[in-house]
């Protein structure tokens, strides 16, 4: 299997739960270990985002199969992260992970509502504090500026859902002392990584082009998310956080397309 048919494949998962065959785990690397494990990141919050959405009324059956999308996808890459035995600490890390992700799901699954919203969002800041760790794990042992690249890339995905879903839950009229300040420090993190992301594009012109996109997709989304008082707008920022994150996807593809071409 070509390495570019792998990535697309990968990148499919985000809509479409495609099974890995026994070919991908034989060549498993530490950059799609890292990309993966920073994928967990990202749906701890997807999963935060589209159960609101539910909660919120927001293009209910949409939502509903990216609920439930996210949560087969968590287990899917858990279960592959697992094969990843070369990496000292990883399968203990992943077991912390596994304490924290049944009571996660249940919750997650249970019928929406502004309480249980709450504290689901609780749940999430510590699952992806442990999804957090085990990239970092990740990204040590590979030590190399890619794996580090992949890790950032892969980190803004996650800053994309985590702002969504404070937006809307905002939006549901949940109250929690988090919500304001999570705002402005996610969008801030988010602006210095990419100012990071710019400055390490390896010469490679795709991502570049990719980068000047995501900047142009990431105005488009904190612009939306001035806006208020109106349901309409819970739309806009889902259809605004969807585009910037398959965005992100393709760029953390890239990057780690130049993991596996490099000599």
């Amino acid at each position: 299997m070509s390495a570019i048919l792998k990535h697309a494949i990968r990148l499919l998962t985000l809509s479409l739960l495609l099974p890995f065959s026994g070919a991908l785990y034989a060549d498993y690397t530490i950059e799609e270990a890292i990309n993966e494990a920073g994928r967990q990141r990202m749906l701890t919050q997807r999963i935060v985002k589209s159960y609101t959405q539910l909660g919120l009324g927001v293009a209910d059956e949409r939502s509903r199969a990216e609920l439930r999308y996210a949560l087969e996808l968590f287990e899917s890459q858990q279960d592959r992260l697992y094969q990843l035995d070369s990496v000292p600490e990883v399968q203990s890390q992943l077991a912390r992970i596994e304490g924290v992700w049944g009571s996660f799901q249940r919750l997650a699954t249970s019928e929406a509502d502004p309480q249980r919203a709450k504290a689901l969002m609780v749940m999430s800041g510590v699952l992806l504090s442990q999804c957090n760790k085990l990239v970092s794990l990740l990204e040590e042992a590979a030590g190399s500026q890619l794996g580090t690249l992949i890790n950032i890339a892969g980190r803004q995905r996650m800053l994309s859902q985590r702002l969504a879903a404070f937006y809307l839950m905002r939006s549901w009229g949940i109250e929690h002392p988090a919500l304001d300040p999570g705002i402005r420090n996610t969008r801030a993190e988010f602006d210095k990584s990419q100012a990071v992301l710019k400055k390490h594009t390896l010469d490679n012109l795709e991502i570049g082009e990719q980068l000047s996109k995501i900047d142009q997709e990431w105005a488009w989304f904190t612009s939306a998310l001035e806006q208020t008082g109106d349901q309409r707008y819970n739309l806009v920022v889902m259809d605004a956080s969807e585009q910037l994150l398959h965005s992100l996807e393709y760029l953390v593809a890239l990057y780690e397309l130049s993991a596996s071409s490099k000599p």
